[in-house]
């Protein structure tokens, strides 16, 4: 998975950052999964907890983390620099400037660090996308201090200087004219132009790859919803309950019930990152972008899955009626504990009620399902024959 940090001040760049999360990353991520990749435009500002800290204690770990995910990161960053310098920490209390290796001459904003130490000083500008906001028109008088800042003007100016001459650094421009608090004119161009930087920088990340199969492009999304999602990953102590109430139980299945952004691929995600010691998990998410899902899909999956994983071949020319006697087979030899993960379920490309036609008739002691989808799926109500523990 690819990880592109996302650098720019804050409160004067909200419109970019909303887009970059609402417009720029849903397309990108489409493009990367059509080559079986996944990638993440990573927006700190709103994930470092800082909450119960001093001001210097904030600021701390506001830069640690920052220079710990660049390292992660590799230099791979979009840059959006305005006319607002950006805040300047107390860096006398701050000891993460030392475990990275940074000796700063004079104290400089956190943005011009973040540019310094992931950009410059890797003197790696191919990897970096970086905009220039020219301007904010339009704006009403008690606005202008948030986007306008003329006493640091001379240190933003440097700033882009450097990266102007950085070789391999494209630097664009553009420009927003001020509608409302949550409407800039403009802000469309943003989208398209960052798009077209960041498809064009994917496409060189990937040119070199070995051509893979429909299998291994699945696996390989399927790892980076994993590694994304466990991030964002915040336990609930009801569903970690119900969780280990499933995995101890007799039953076969469980369902987690929930609306869009409750947190349900966040679960499966963690369930996957931390199965029970003596369980295999092996997952499907259904709502992948650049995977359109049948109930065949599915099937076929897991049935190479479990090919590898018992060391033998299945016969994937079979109807599909014959492959659910061949899985149902499959499940009774399999020596393994096995966990089967079906992240949205509501997202199969059929109707509901047969979103499970895919299941054997009869699912051995030693196999489990986890499935999510939204509330009151038909489907899933089917499965109380089976036993049904259920979370919401």
């Amino acid at each position: 998975m690819l990880t592109i940090l996302v650098s720019s001040t804050f409160n004067d760049m909200q419109a970019e950052r909303d887009a970059i999360h609402t417009v720029v990353a849903p397309k990108i991520r489409r493009i990367a999964a059509s080559y079986g990749e996944s990638v993440r435009l990573l927006d700190l500002r709103w994930g470092v907890n800082t909450e119960a800290m001093s001001e210097d204690a904030a600021a701390g770990k506001v830069l640690d983390v920052c220079l710990d995910e660049i390292d992660r990161c590799d230099g791979y960053m979009v840059c959006i620099l305005g006319n607002r310098y950006g805040w300047v920490p107390d860096y006398s209390r701050v000891d993460s400037l030392e475990r990275h290796g940074i000796v700063l001459d004079q104290p400089c904003s956190v943005t011009e660090l973040e540019i310094r130490y992931g950009i410059l000083e890797r003197n790696q500008g191919e990897k970096a996308i970086v905009f220039f906001r020219d301007e904010v028109t339009n704006l009403p008088d008690d606005l202008i201090t948030k986007y306008q800042d003329p006493e640091e003007d001379k240190r933003q100016q440097e700033l882009k200087q450097k990266l102007q001459a950085l070789p391999g650094c494209k630097c664009h421009h553009y420009s927003l004219r001020y509608q409302s608090e949550e409407e800039f004119e403009g802000i469309e161009y943003f989208c398209e132009e960052l798009i077209q930087s960041l498809t064009a920088l994917l496409e060189r990340q990937y040119a070199q790859m070995v051509p893979q199969s429909e299998f291994q492009r699945r696996e390989r999304l399927f790892s980076g919803v994993i590694s994304i999602c466990s991030d964002g990953y915040m336990p609930v102590p009801e569903a970690e309950e119900a969780l280990d109430c499933f995995f101890q139980s007799r039953n076969r299945f469980l369902v987690v019930y929930g609306d869009a952004g409750m947190g349900k691929t966040s679960l499966a995600a963690r369930v996957c990152n931390r199965p029970p010691s003596d369980f295999l998990v092996i997952p499907y998410f259904c709502s992948v972008a650049g995977v359109r899902t049948v109930q065949e899909d599915i099937l076929r999956y897991f049935m190479e899955r479990l090919s590898i994983l018992m060391g033998e071949e299945f016969p994937k020319e079979q109807s599909v009626s014959d492959l659910v006697d061949v899985f149902s087979d499959m499940l009774s030899r399999c020596k393994h504990k096995i966990c089967f993960v079906v992240d949205g379920l509501e997202h199969l490309d059929c109707p509901e009620e047969k979103s499970l036609t895919w299941l054997p008739n009869i699912m051995p002691e030693h196999i489990r399902m986890m499935i999510t989808t939204k509330p009151g799926h038909t489907a899933c109500l089917q499965l109380r024959s089976f036993g049904v523990c259920k979370s919401s």
